[in-house]
């Protein structure tokens, strides 16, 4: 798997980073695309790639073993959507609406943390690989949908309309943050029932309440800073 952060321009931190703050953040999709961003610490990324899980092949947990073996890399940029979008061909919200986020630390010097199970680090890239096969299995079961799609539907829209008019009657942009807190909150229980869902309505309106409660928490920062 190619390293995007090569064609990023390098910059490196004017600090000691403890390597301790190092993450693999990967992101998939229901069709098994995968992200992964491996991160030196909240300000710097050593690692970018584009991917998908298979049952025929173990690339991708070839390429968690690498990371977890060799960071610190010598590779080291600032990562935001700009850049992002410019290597990847991708939207970078939708890394936060479409895709599931599954955590990778290390845990000791003997195991790491893959969603929070202790996994030993002398594991072999195929056993790595079918773990991540096996959390997309678990993530399509879990948000398999039990309601017809009008409702749905339904639910995105009236949660939509709820946090417009709440954000309407709060008379200042200061007093925004439960509004904030709520749209958030909103958000992330609605994604976690339909992030996989296909159906074009329901990830527009996703879309439509992502934006709506990332506007409301802008509007709160802007006016307290």
């Amino acid at each position: 798997m190619n390293n995007l952060v090569n064609e990023m321009e390098q910059k490196t931190a004017s600090y000691s980073i403890n390597p301790d703050h190092f993450r693999i953040d990967m992101y998939i999709s229901y069709d098994k695309r995968v992200v992964i961003i491996a991160k030196k610490d909240n300000n710097f990324t050593e690692w970018l790639s584009l991917g998908r899980i298979s049952n025929y092949d173990n690339y991708v947990g070839e390429c968690i073993n690498y990371l977890l073996r060799n960071s610190p890399l010598p590779t080291s940029t600032s990562l935001f959507w700009r850049n992002f979008e410019d290597v990847t061909e991708m939207k970078y919200d939708e890394l936060f609406v479409f895709f599931q986020h599954l955590s990778i630390r290390q845990s000791n010097d003997s195991h790491f943390l893959m969603n929070g199970e202790q996994i030993e680090k002398d594991a072999s890239d195929e056993f790595i690989q079918q773990q991540l096969v096996q959390i997309h299995e678990n993530y399509c079961e879990t948000t398999k949908l039990t309601e017809p799609i009008s409702f749905v539907r339904e639910q995105l829209r009236r949660a939509i309309t709820e946090i417009r008019v709440m954000e309407q009657e709060c008379s200042f942009p200061w007093a925004l943050n439960k509004v904030s807190d709520h749209a958030n909150q909103k958000f992330v229980e609605l994604k976690n029932k339909f992030v996989f869902s296909q159906d074009e309505e329901v990830r527009k309106l996703l879309y439509e309440l992502y934006e709506l409660k990332a506007m409301i928490y802008n509007q709160y920062m802007t006016a307290v800073r």
